[in-house]
């Protein structure tokens, strides 16, 4: 690989490259990107992601084991 090539962005689930489609979301939390087809999206979560102004949050399992380990306070 060339020196000036810039790396491949891989799926942040299952580490594969994206081949120049767009079939991807981006976690809300990292930025890392994600294949469509790696998470489980209801056809009604499908059709939210493209606004501008969703309320649903995409979050990567990476970052809800983070969020999990947070310790809760009130």
């Amino acid at each position: 690989m060339e020196g000036n090539e810039p790396e491949a962005e891989v799926c942040i689930k299952c580490k594969t490259e994206f081949h120049g489609d767009n079939g991807y979301y981006k976690c809300d939390l990292c930025f890392g990107s994600v294949h469509k087809d790696c998470v489980n999206l209801t056809s009604s979560e499908v059709r939210c992601m493209p606004l501008q102004k969703r309320v649903l949050l995409l979050i990567c399992d990476e970052c809800k084991q983070l969020i999990a380990r947070m310790p809760y306070q009130i």
